[in-house]
């Protein structure tokens, strides 16, 4: 992790859709406010501790890209399906060229007055859709099947034994008692 070492701003170019609940439970201590220290395995350099204070910013193609919890308060979606053209991107560059400090001076005269860096990040429709798109094939059974009031979940108390009668066939493959946990936290 030594990329963790005097960083500020993180930028990950694409963020792969491959093993998006792992990738979420790595992420979490660097991008959450605590623990307030990270520790730094440099190479060949003693093991140091570092104020927590990395803010990342993920890009992705891909709508389901990483795994957000229904309760999650970390991350902010958004999505533009605007493709812009190659010429949007040289005619900007050249304009950041001709003016470098006009971005800093805009952002320095934008108001943050009210703004609470703390505060739970908003929840987005490109958030919520991320969230749904990013279920495991029995996550998304088990949600389906709940908000149907499908059996077992059309009575008022259900046994595991129940909901793992019910998966259906196809879906016994995923069936570990930590994936089922899982799909059940989720559902």
């Amino acid at each position: 992790n030594s990329w963790l070492w005097q960083t500020l701003l993180a930028v990950v170019q694409e963020l792969s859709v491959f093993h998006k609940i792992e990738t979420s439970e790595r992420l979490k201590p660097v991008i959450t406010p605590l623990p307030r220290e990270l520790q730094v395995n440099r190479k060949f350099q003693p093991v140091v501790k570092i104020p927590n204070v990395i803010r990342m910013c993920f890009l992705t193609n891909n709508r389901d890209a990483m795994r957000i919890e229904d309760r999650d308060r970390r991350y902010v979606v958004s999505w533009s399906d605007t493709v812009p053209s190659e010429v949007f991107f040289e005619k900007y560059h050249q304009w950041l060229k001709a003016h470098p400090g006009a971005v800093l001076h805009d952002l320095q005269q934008y108001d943050l007055l009210g703004w609470n860096p703390a505060a739970h990040a908003p929840e987005t429709a490109a958030k919520h859709e991320m969230r749904e798109l990013s279920l495991s094939p029995l996550e998304e059974w088990l949600v389906d099947a709940v908000e149907g009031q499908d059996d077992p979940f059309n009575q008022n108390l259900v046994t595991l034994a129940q909901v793992k009668f019910q998966i259906p066939q196809r879906l016994e493959r995923h069936l570990s008692p930590r994936n089922l946990a899982r799909a059940l936290r989720a559902a």
